[in-house]
């Protein structure tokens, strides 16, 4: 028999599927939400040795017949809707999944290769794949980790596939990402300023000049400007630009993918059904989308 320990991160003080692994005689490291902001995140690791496991409270499989997939079998629609069948690059940084809500169908379980990046929830990368581009930047350890994996993986010149035979049952809610919004815009940030080489970057900067001045009026607007200030001061540091610059050098070592390639699968429109914004739809989005196709007939490298 194969041992396993698992290391469990919760979001809760109490969850489900605590009970269930101990029935099962499972040894758990479990840490709480909290701990891992704070004391603990400096004594964890993500990456852990090959015979060690990190297991998602937010998903399981169907092997997992807790009260959450009970819940999911009585319900037909809960049961038969995608969360995500990959997630798609937005060339400003942003990530949104594909798939959302859609039934499953005959035609979606033909999707193999995904254009834009491996859902973090669900997704497994070989270790000789780590030892060539690095392991976890915790840098990302809040948001957009696994945006950030699959661009470097990317450049690197893997592929990202889809294997629809593999069912996870995903906790997600829309407005858990929200209240994340300091982790969600500063490491679309440092994902543009680490992977893009500086002349992508210089010719990106007039839209996301246009869509910063938008995101600021929103976040005025919804309370959020101090969160939008922090995320500022943030890349006022110099030890922030010191991360980016070692990570940008990393990069070059490994890098066969360019960017014009790139940008090919990269979205000019944000399209997710839980955003939906007169002023992103109307304005924003035709504006973004025009000015990715005129940048991409100028990126030769």
């Amino acid at each position: 028999a194969i041992g396993f320990h698992i290391v469990e991160v919760q979001d809760k003080k109490k969850e489900d599927g605590v009970d269930l692994l101990q029935l099962r005689q499972i040894f758990v490291a479990m840490y709480t939400f909290a701990d891992w902001l704070g004391k603990k995140k400096k004594e964890m690791r993500v990456w852990v040795p090959v015979d060690e496991f990190i297991w998602n409270k937010e998903t399981g499989t169907v092997d997992f017949r807790d009260a959450e997939m009970q819940t999911f079998e009585k319900d037909e629609r809960a049961n038969r809707l995608i969360n995500s069948l990959g997630n798609a690059f937005h060339y400003l940084g942003f990530g949104f999944t594909t798939g959302y809500q859609q039934k499953v169908t005959e035609d979606n379980k033909n999707t193999t290769e995904i254009s834009g990046y491996a859902s973090g929830c669900s997704l497994i990368i070989k270790r000789e794949v780590l030892d060539k581009i690095g392991c976890y930047d915790e840098e990302y350890y809040m948001y957009h980790d696994d945006l950030e994996l699959s661009w470097r993986a990317k450049l690197a010149g893997y592929k990202i596939v889809l294997a629809h035979k593999s069912i996870i049952y995903h906790k997600y809610e829309f407005k858990r990402s929200v209240l994340m919004l300091y982790y969600m815009e500063r490491n679309r940030f440092l994902a543009i300023f680490t992977y893009y080489r500086l002349g992508t970057i210089a010719l990106i900067m007039p839209a996301l000049i246009f869509l910063e001045g938008g995101m600021w009026l929103y976040a005025i607007a919804k309370g959020w400007f101090k969160t939008k200030t922090k995320v500022a001061w943030y890349f006022l540091q110099p030890k922030s630009w010191q991360h980016i610059i070692k990570a940008r050098k990393e990069v070059k070592q490994f890098r066969i993918v360019s960017d014009k390639t790139m940008l090919k699968s990269f979205k000019g429109r944000v399209e997710f059904q839980e955003i939906d914004n007169v002023l992103l739809k109307y304005i924003g989005n035709p504006i973004l989308n025009t000015y990715l196709n005129l940048i991409k007939k100028l990126i030769i490298w």
